[in-house]
């Protein structure tokens, strides 16, 4: 399986992984990134970004100072990095696509959202 690194640059950006385990930076503006198939790495650099990991067990990098969105989706085991910016995990529409790992390097409050996503599953599944 191939491994690619790919630079958003200063815009806006899409971009999409591939099959590989990709690793995608979004870097500067507002980016939509899609890890699709593989173990891939998504850093949403430093705009409002929404990061969406598809199959595999992605790393998702929410970023700093700034509203990212994250989907985990395609029940597959993702981790979060959160940074100083206000996050938003989106619950995938297929699988049970809940996060191993939530950190937020600055304070305890991803800790206490992780808790929070694996009882989503449970409470909300009747609405998905």
């Amino acid at each position: 399986m191939s491994y690619d690194v790919i630079l958003g640059g200063e815009g806006n950006d899409t971009v999409r992984s591939g099959l590989g385990n990709d690793a995608i930076d979004g870097q500067g503006g507002d980016d939509r990134i899609f890890g699709e198939g593989g173990n891939d790495t998504l850093i949403g650099g430093t705009g409002k970004d929404y990061l969406n990991g598809g199959i595999g067990n992605d790393k998702l990098w929410a970023g700093d100072y700034h509203a990212d969105s994250v989907n985990p989706a395609d029940g597959a085991k993702d981790t979060l990095i959160s940074g100083n910016g206000t996050d938003e995990v989106v619950k995938g529409k297929t699988g049970s696509a809940d996060f191993d790992v939530m950190t937020d390097p600055s304070n305890t409050a991803a800790e206490k959202a992780a808790a929070f996503i694996f009882d989503y599953d449970s409470i909300f599944a009747a609405l998905i």
